[in-house]
C-alpha cells in the first residue's frame, strides 16, 4: 500500500486487546522477557567491570599513582553511567512485560 509523502498508515494502539490476539501478546511477551534477560545479562557484566575497576583504583591510591588512579576513576565514572542507563532500561522492560501480561489474562 503507497501512502503520500508524509502520510502514514493508520497504526492500532499498542497492547489494544481488541486488535491483537493471544498469540500475538504471547510473542510479544517472549521478545520482552527475551531483551529483559540481555539486559540483566548485561547489567551482572557491568557489576562484575565495576567491582574490578574498583579494585584497581584502590591499589592505585594506595601505590600514590596518581595518574592512572585518575584514569581508573574516569572508567568507573563512564561504567556507573552505562549501569544506569540499564537500570532505566530494565525498569522499562519490567514495565512493558506487565502490561502485556494483565492483557494476556
Amino acid at each position: 500500500m503507497l501512502f503520500r509523502s508524509g502520510e502514514l498508515p493508520l497504526q492500532p494502539k499498542l497492547y489494544d486487546s481488541k486488535v491483537f490476539n493471544y498469540d500475538m501478546i504471547c510473542d510479544l511477551i517472549h521478545e520482552v522477557e527475551n531483551e529483559l534477560n540481555g539486559g540483566l545479562n548485561q547489567y551482572t557484566q557491568l557489576n562484575i567491570k565495576l567491582r574490578a575497576l574498583r579494585a584497581r583504583y584502590q591499589r592505585a591510591l594506595a601505590s600514590n599513582r596518581r595518574g592512572a588512579a585518575y584514569s581508573l576513576r574516569l572508567q568507573i565514572a563512564t561504567v556507573e553511567g552505562v549501569k544506569c542507563m540499564y537500570t532505566e532500561y530494565i525498569s522499562r522492560k519490567h514495565i512493558k512485560l506487565d502490561r502485556l501480561q494483565s492483557y494476556s489474562m
